[in-house]
């Protein structure tokens, strides 16, 4: 093996370069710090948020809860409620006594807060019933939405 010496200097042979451990050029929080020969799986691409409002998913198009109305004055309006009507306005037209869970909207208010707020306009009912509501309404489990 031929080395090459320069003063102050020691110059590795090709064999110690092959075989000597090199610390990796970008880390990885899974690595000892030397550069793996195991091929690396490519980032997973992350598109920022959408720019334009057409390509706005519908959840970010409905806001959030809170957004909507759904606040802690809601929670305590919604608890005052059920503990006046106690039972589910659906079952009980059909003969049976079914706790109610949810208070439900019986014309949709679609954002309108004076409609939101009117009680007379609400009614409790059981969480499958509500489901069953909602559904048919907003076109849930494939069903036309009804405006």
């Amino acid at each position: 093996m031929v080395r090459l010496e320069t003063p102050g200097r020691r110059v590795k042979t090709l064999y110690e370069r092959l075989t000597s451990r090199r610390p990796m050029t970008d880390a990885s929080p899974y690595s000892n710090a030397t550069r793996s020969l195991m091929p690396v799986r490519p980032k997973r691409h992350q598109p920022q948020s959408p720019a334009t409002p057409q390509h706005k998913t519908a959840d970010q198009e409905r806001g959030t809860s809170s957004q909507r109305g759904y606040n802690y004055r809601w929670q305590q309006s919604r608890k005052g409620f059920l503990a006046k009507h106690p039972l589910c306005v659906h079952c009980e037209q059909r003969g049976r006594v079914t706790a109610a869970t949810d208070v439900d909207h019986i014309v949709p208010h679609r954002g309108d807060m004076e409609l939101f707020w009117d009680r007379t306009n609400w009614q409790g009912l059981c969480h499958p019933c509500h489901s069953v509501k909602t559904a048919t309404e907003d076109g849930g489990w494939g069903n036309r939405r009804n405006r």
